[in-house]
């Protein structure tokens, strides 16, 4: 009939009008519990907002471990980032029987003289380098990795580790999960 409409239903927000006292409790309680998430697991957080951003690798990628940089250039610093590059790369080919990838032995690189990723792939055969500086300031190290495709510069895949010369072997270990994280394997 003319004249005569329907009624129209409620838009969405005034449910919240009719409903005031169990909603704000509902979206408190999501919240409360999605802040919770975040501050007890941040290196999931991290890890979720990293794997949407992981740039290609090569196929069957060959990994070249080249030198750390040091800062600042110490020559304890430098023999400890030598030694943690040495584990590191015994530790990744050790790996990489079950992972799926290679890496070129230490010695190798170091015999060749490799020092950037524009090397790695004309001396020593290899598609992928581990590029990393060890940054030393009272006490705590911090380790930044990149990996870096042969014949160039740029970085496809980025972390850092944060450790203590004392637990030199617990850093050895957690750069080596980062590096597993930075090729998108988890172990």
């Amino acid at each position: 009939l003319p004249g005569l409409s329907s009624p129209t239903p409620d838009p969405w927000w005034k449910s919240l009008v009719k409903f005031p006292n169990r909603h704000p409790r509902i979206v408190g309680a999501v919240c409360l519990g999605l802040l919770i998430l975040a501050i007890t697991v941040p290196s999931l957080v991290h890890r979720i907002i990293d794997s949407a951003q992981l740039a290609p690798l090569p196929e069957n990628p060959t990994i070249a471990v080249l030198p750390f940089s040091v800062v600042p250039s110490e020559a304890p610093i430098e023999a400890f980032a030598e030694g943690l590059r040495e584990i590191v790369t015994r530790r990744m080919a050790e790996l990489s029987l079950n992972y799926g990838f290679n890496v070129i032995p230490s010695s190798r690189v170091r015999d060749e003289n490799v020092v950037n990723s524009v090397q790695i792939g004309k001396e020593v055969g290899a598609n992928l380098g581990l590029d990393g500086t060890v940054q030393y300031a009272g006490g705590s190290v911090s380790v930044a990795l990149s990996l870096v495709p042969a014949n160039s510069d740029r970085r496809l895949r980025q972390g850092e580790v944060l450790g203590s010369l004392e637990k030199a072997s617990d850093l050895a270990h957690e750069v080596t999960e980062e590096i597993l994280n930075l090729l998108g394997i988890e172990a």
